[in-house]
């Protein structure tokens, strides 16, 4: 009898090892498998970054918070007396943040409030308004768009880039979004940070700013000023 011939691919064939039961049983689904994970692996990758965004508002919102509460309390105490809202922002707001802010994104907002019932807070020439009306806990939205026009950001302007429009908290003629606190003055600060949105207004709530989709987080913090020595200050209250 003649020896056995065989080329390789048919010698590989008929040797080929064989699988174990198990194995054998999923090895045609390989196919079904990147069906199963392209039809699941974007709503996985949603949830993740929905995790991710909500995860980064709440670790920068603590940051915000404790970062106004410092600055309130220097306020509070008359050390920034004789300041100007050009330098406000980087000065006294901005070296309390760890580095974790961007100083450009931050806005802020210093204004005298008394309880005169319903006018809010006129922010210019010195007059107060109501606290209860200025501290509502809402950002000042109006038709999903972020309106900051009486505010001061890290650059030292007054609503830099912000879409026309005051805040809810302004009167139609305020053109200053900060003054000065003298002593035994009840003072209201409200900042306000804009962040970017991971998720381009996908999910969650759509607010937008300079015609992008972002991500506001808000802090406030109203208390009366100690009796200091006064100085000279720009724009007092």
């Amino acid at each position: 009898m003649p020896p056995l011939s065989l080329s390789p691919s048919e010698f590989a064939l008929r040797f080929r090892p064989r699988l174990p039961p198990v194995m054998r049983r999923f090895a045609g689904r390989r196919a079904v498998f990147a069906i199963e994970f392209a039809i699941v692996a974007p709503v996985f990758l949603l949830l993740l970054f929905v995790v991710f965004e909500v995860s980064y508002d709440l670790f920068m919102q603590e940051v915000l918070n404790n970062t106004l509460q410092y600055t309130a309390r220097e306020i509070q105490i008359g050390n920034t007396q004789g300041g100007a809202s050009s330098t406000f922002v980087r000065q006294n707001f901005c070296p309390a943040d760890g580095g974790l802010l961007n100083c450009n994104s931050v806005y802020l907002r210093v204004q005298a409030l008394d309880f005169t019932p319903g006018s809010c807070s006129n922010l210019s020439n010195s007059s107060t308004g109501d606290v209860y009306d200025a501290t509502s806990g809402q950002l000042p939205v109006t038709n999903g768009v972020l309106q900051l026009g009486d505010f001061y950001n890290g650059a030292g302007d007054p609503g830099s880039g912000a879409p026309v429009g005051l805040s809810p908290c302004a009167t139609p003629n305020s053109n200053s979004g900060f003054c000065n606190p003298g002593p035994s003055q009840m003072v209201l600060v409200t900042a306000v940070y804009v962040a970017p949105s991971f998720l381009d207004g996908l999910v969650l709530d759509r607010l937008q700013y300079n015609n992008q989709y972002i991500r506001g987080q808000l802090a406030t913090a109203a208390f009366v000023t100690e009796p200091f020595a006064t100085t000279s200050p720009v724009n007092p209250c």
